[in-house]
């Protein structure tokens, strides 16, 4: 006998406190999602969790507690899932574009890279009915044609390359567009990956290690009045003792007056005023 369960978490929903929202009692886990769950396993359970009438999902928020952060998604991940994309934004977060297949854009040809570009923006755009500010290359990748792609798209900021230790401005052509630049020392990657599928094997850190690493940047950036940018996984940073010890860090960063916390959205605003306003004259990479 198949019995029949699709209605049985739509019925049971519940208020969630003060924000009007109505919320199923079984909450969804998906801190093993990407990683002892393939991707194929782990979007099967997430069909066949919603079709059952679930809307609740822990993505290991507490990455920030009630600090609001920026989420890079790809295109057809927000295709597929509207509702996690209309959740973080509810969320309080925000929510910016990593391209939409999750090629790299030098693995691309220029077609298909704006063709790419444009699919992305148009599921965002279709799921949220608004544009995305920022940008984030999948694996770091960026060509010769991409600043132009992204800004003829509404794009205002894009957080791929590591030409700085602060923002700067690439240019090609006639477009300009603010870079808020990242580097492999604040990725999670080199600190935990350890992936079979990719045939990717270093040793894994604790996570004691890697804070070490944070730290240290975060120090000297703090000192030199630069920028630092985390870039987390779920599938790599979700396990309980990296979260523990990110919870931490971000305590601590929260805690300290000469650091200001936001997320990526937010500076890329206040720097683009300090250039308008003459106050900042950033370097600039031309293509």
């Amino acid at each position: 006998m198949v019995r029949d369960h699709s209605g049985l978490m739509t019925a049971r929903r519940r208020g969630f406190g003060a924000t009007g929202l109505e919320i199923c009692p079984i909450v969804l886990g998906t801190m093993q999602f990407g990683w002892t769950l393939s991707g194929v396993e782990s979007m099967r359970v997430l069909d066949r969790y919603r079709e059952l009438g679930g809307n609740v999902i822990d993505t290991a928020d507490m990455y920030g507690g009630d600090q609001s952060v920026e989420s890079f998604q790809p295109g057809w991940v927000i295709e597929r899932y509207p509702w996690l994309a209309e959740a973080i934004v509810a969320a309080g977060h925000e929510l910016a574009l990593h391209g939409h297949r999750h090629i790299a854009a030098h693995d691309l040809t220029p077609g298909e890279e704006a063709e790419d570009i444009q699919r992305a923006c148009a599921v965002l755009d279709r799921v949220l009915g608004r544009s995305s500010a920022g940008w984030r290359g999948p694996n770091y990748g960026y060509s010769a044609h991409t600043t132009t792609l992204l800004v003829a798209q509404g794009i205002r900021y894009d957080s791929t390359l590591m030409g700085h230790h602060l923002p700067y401005l690439t240019r090609s052509g006639d477009a300009t567009l603010l870079e808020l630049p990242v580097d492999w020392t604040n990725d999670d990657w080199p600190q935990y990956a350890q992936s079979f599928e990719f045939e990717y094997h270093m040793p894994i850190k604790p996570p004691a290690g890697a804070m070490a690493v944070y730290r240290a940047e975060i120090a000297a950036a703090t000192r030199l009045g630069g920028l630092w940018i985390g870039v987390w996984h779920p599938f790599l940073s979700a396990r309980p003792a990296r979260l523990d010890a990110i919870e931490d860090l971000v305590r601590e960063l929260r805690d300290d007056d000469e650091i200001w916390l936001a997320p990526l959205c937010e500076i890329a605003a206040y720097v683009q005023d300090r250039i308008d306003a003459g106050e900042y004259r950033p370097m600039i990479d031309r293509e």
